[in-house]
């Protein structure tokens, strides 16, 4: 019976005598007549399936697999906790990612009617001083995001419960994710360990104000590809008063350490040793970034030390071009959503692709408290699979 079914799919991408013939080359003399029958009403299907080929399927259609993420498909329980009673709290300092989250909660509490999930806000920094206080003292919440850049910190102070081998399957994580495989999302010291899968990736890019760019008598093609091109574009969008003084920045970077890893990896740079004991900052590939970013400041005069923060500037209109990682768009939709603005890839130090326009940064991560009580981290990590799914 399998192989009639896959006959009957590869006839509709083969002539019919194709698909006839492979079919009557495979099959015994008793299931020919079977299959006859199939090509009779291909005719009153093949309607339906050349409606089907106007959207192709994907080669890959990751919407059904099953649980690509974790290796291991969630299955609704009958019950959750024997069906009593139970609740914890769930911290999240991004109010943008809380829009959605908020649904994924309430979804899994229709589905058990018995567990309440309340998903608490807070700023950054409160969100981690106040993890690293509360945890320990069995008072934080049982479920929460960790940002990669807090990881040695949340492994020293051993507040992220490992993860239980029902909820992802290790063989899968080392086959579909560098970042495992090679060690990238373990503990510092490797204790073989894990308690995360990454939820989230942001990468670097240009945030380009519309209306400044179009007053400049810039167009797409002008969009900048390499550190030169974009230095160019940079003079050609400050403004400055009589005094000398910027009133308008052409480009401002962010975070300078965002600018100055990527750099280097747009280079063919590592920012550390194989073995992550040093620095690689002694160097032409980090003498090239750093002066690129002295130049802007001495030499092009497009930005100065004492203008406002990049996300203010930019957010403001008092800066032309921003740069930062990809997550700022969601703090410029919510400062500024009448903002006209358009992303653009950094640009590289040679203007080609290669090795590396820069990291994808993996930079979000659910995570289960491991000073949780037992009973509520394991309703935590059955929510957390749920997510994963």
């Amino acid at each position: 019976m399998e192989r009639k079914k896959i006959g009957r799919r590869d006839f509709l991408r083969l002539s019919a005598g194709a698909a006839a013939g492979a079919v009557l080359a495979g099959c015994k003399p008793q299931v020919v007549k079977e299959t006859v029958e199939v090509v009779q009403t291909v005719e009153v299907e093949k309607k339906v399936e050349v409606e089907k080929l106007v959207t192709p399927t994907p080669a890959r259609d990751v919407y059904n697999l099953p649980n690509a993420a974790t290796g291991i498909p969630y299955e609704i329980k009958p019950s959750i906790n024997n069906g009593e009673p139970i609740e914890f709290d769930y911290w999240e300092w991004a109010l943008d990612r809380s829009d959605y989250e908020i649904e994924w909660v309430h979804e899994y509490m229709n589905i058990y009617p018995n567990v309440t999930i309340n998903l608490v806000t807070q700023g950054w920094d409160d969100h981690f001083t106040k993890m690293m206080v509360s945890a320990p003292a069995g008072e934080g919440p049982a479920f929460f995001h960790m940002h990669t850049n807090m990881l040695t910190e949340f492994c020293d102070g051993s507040l992220m419960d490992p993860m239980p081998d029902y909820v992802a399957s290790q063989i899968h994580l080392d086959g579909h994710w560098t970042g495992f495989r090679e060690g990238a999302f373990d503990c510092p010291g490797g204790s073989g360990q894990r308690y995360f899968i990454p939820m989230g990736a942001q990468m670097p890019l240009l945030f380009i104000n519309r209306r400044l760019w179009e007053e400049a008598g810039l167009t797409d093609d002008d969009v900048p590809k390499s550190w030169e091109e974009l230095r160019s574009v940079a003079k050609a969008l400050t403004k400055y008063d009589d005094a000398g003084r910027i009133q308008q920045a052409g480009f401002q970077i962010g975070p300078m350490d965002i600018w100055m890893l990527n750099g280097l990896y747009q280079q063919g740079r590592y920012a550390f040793t194989k073995d992550r004991k040093r620095a690689q900052l002694d160097n032409e590939e980090a003498y090239n970034t750093v002066k690129f970013i002295q130049d802007l400041y001495q030499v092009d005069k497009v930005i100065d030390v004492d203008f406002p923060g990049m996300t203010e500037a930019f957010s403001s209109e008092l800066t032309a071009i921003g740069f930062t990682e990809s997550w700022f768009a969601s703090v410029v939709r919510r400062n500024n959503p009448d903002l006209d603005w358009f992303p653009a890839l950094m640009p590289t130090y040679t203007g080609s692709l290669e090795p590396a326009i820069g990291r994808l940064h993996f930079a979000v991560e659910a995570i289960v408290n491991a000073y949780a009580p037992v009973e509520v981290k394991k309703v935590a990590w059955d929510f957390w699979h749920f997510l994963y799914s």
